[in-house]
């Protein structure tokens, strides 16, 4: 059985949103605190958030929850930074990971199930990456076994998950994430998200 640890990217600044997307009020509670507590939900451990802008206000939303929070001063830098963050924040919580799944804190879709699906696919295939397939694309929340690690750290700049999707393509396996790609940046994608749940 895989020990997967989940890291919940959270550390953007929400330009487009014109504040902490991250704290948007979905079902009576900020978006991000709903994010982990689907992950917690999970046999998954440890669960990250790596937080950067707005993070003091975050972190006070989250403090209660048992989860391992790292701060990422290189936020600006793009999203490789995050994702470097994470993956060393989640094996210094635990040096017995055998996977890791990078989620997005602005993936409302997501389901305990689906994380279930991914680390069920991934303890049934030798492929090292397992990602979420949606209408039109692919990409996060996906899960990338301890021999990418080392590909991970080398990550730099805005290069994210997909950029090791594509340079691995022959050794992924997807699973169908049904609105995967629904995520909130704008005041626009907030309101017409409510106005349909």
């Amino acid at each position: 059985m895989l020990k997967t640890a989940i890291v919940i990217l959270a550390a953007g600044k929400s330009s487009r949103m014109g504040s902490p997307k991250q704290l948007l009020n979905l079902f009576g509670k900020p978006m991000v605190v709903g994010i982990l507590e689907t992950a917690l939900k999970t046999n998954c451990y440890p669960i990250v958030a790596v937080l950067g802008a707005n993070g003091i206000k975050i972190s006070k939303e989250i403090e209660k929850l048992p989860i391992t929070v790292i701060d990422n001063p290189n936020f600006e830098s793009g999203m490789a930074s995050s994702i470097v963050s994470g993956l060393i924040g989640a094996y210094m919580t635990s040096k017995e990971i055998d996977s890791i799944i990078f989620v997005t804190a602005d993936q409302p879709q997501l389901t305990e199930l689906h994380i279930k699906n991914i680390v069920q696919k991934a303890e049934n295939s030798y492929k090292n990456i397992i990602a979420s397939k949606f209408t039109g694309g692919f990409g996060i929340p996906a899960l990338f076994k301890k021999p990418l690690f080392e590909e991970i750290l080398d990550l730099k700049g805005d290069n994210g998950a997909k950029k090791l999707i594509l340079k691995f393509k022959e050794s992924v396996e997807f699973v169908d994430f049904i609105d995967g790609n629904l995520d909130l940046d704008t005041q626009e994608d907030y309101q017409n998200y409510l106005n349909l749940n």
